[in-house]
């Protein structure tokens, strides 16, 4: 599944990626900024609609979840400086 993304998407940003195996394999991949966030997410086809941005201690993030070739992928776009609540 690594593989596949390297080979099909060898242009998007260099994420940092976990990969956890409890269970139902997954796969974090982790981005510095909303703009690495959003050239994955189109590339994952993952909708807009599904992207939720989650708070903490004066910033946040973006964060989707999606399959791709059978795996659960957890997308997160850091970089949020300050969120209004």
């Amino acid at each position: 599944m690594l593989l596949t993304l390297t080979e099909r998407f060898a242009d998007l940003p260099v994420p940092y990626i976990t990969v956890y195996k409890t269970g139902v394999a997954q796969l974090r991949v982790q981005l510095d900024s909303p703009a690495e966030f959003e050239a994955w997410r189109a590339v994952l086809e993952v909708p807009t609609d599904a992207v939720a941005l989650q708070r903490h201690a004066g910033g946040g993030w973006l964060e989707a979840k999606t399959v791709f070739a059978g795996v659960t992928v957890d997308l997160t776009g850091h970089g949020i400086a300050a969120v209004a609540s």
